[in-house]
């Protein structure tokens, strides 16, 4: 396998097929490989990060902004399987900021507040269930 096929830290992966306009071109940031050698996958793209103008945790909220989402989506093609090329790809207009330390920032910000959604979240998934157990003490389902 060739070198530049695997990812590194800040690499991002995105999706190139789906069969819902709301998923194509998905993104995830690979932020810690703790060293190990990790590949894509298939019906991914690895978009490599080149230079260093994004810093690692702030591109994977860069490509899940609207404007970004918005820009792949316009370029899929397809009747029932959703697809979009690395040519495709490259037309995509990134608007960030160029100070890294403003992207920390932003990056920061909102994986903390990704940190409160998930802990809300799983409180929440704990009354569900608290619910489910006191509606099956309350209303039986063995009824004679």
């Amino acid at each position: 396998m060739k070198e530049d096929a695997f990812c590194e830290e800040g690499d991002i992966v995105l999706a190139d097929a789906s069969e819902d306009v709301d998923d194509i071109g998905k993104a995830i940031e690979i932020v810690d490989i703790g060293g190990q050698r990790l590949v894509s996958g298939l019906h991914t793209i690895l978009a490599s990060r080149i230079d260093h103008r994004i810093v690692v945790g702030f591109g994977a909220y860069l490509y899940a902004s609207s404007g970004v989402r918005k820009q792949i989506q316009q370029r899929a093609q397809g009747a029932k399987v959703l697809g979009i090329s690395k040519t495709q790809l490259a037309e995509v207009e990134l608007a960030y900021p160029t100070e890294a330390r403003e992207q920390q920032k932003i990056a920061h910000c909102l994986s903390s507040l990704d940190d409160v959604i998930g802990l809300e979240s799983h409180k929440l998934d704990a009354l569900k269930n608290l619910k489910k157990g006191l509606m099956q003490q309350l209303f039986p389902q063995d009824v004679a």
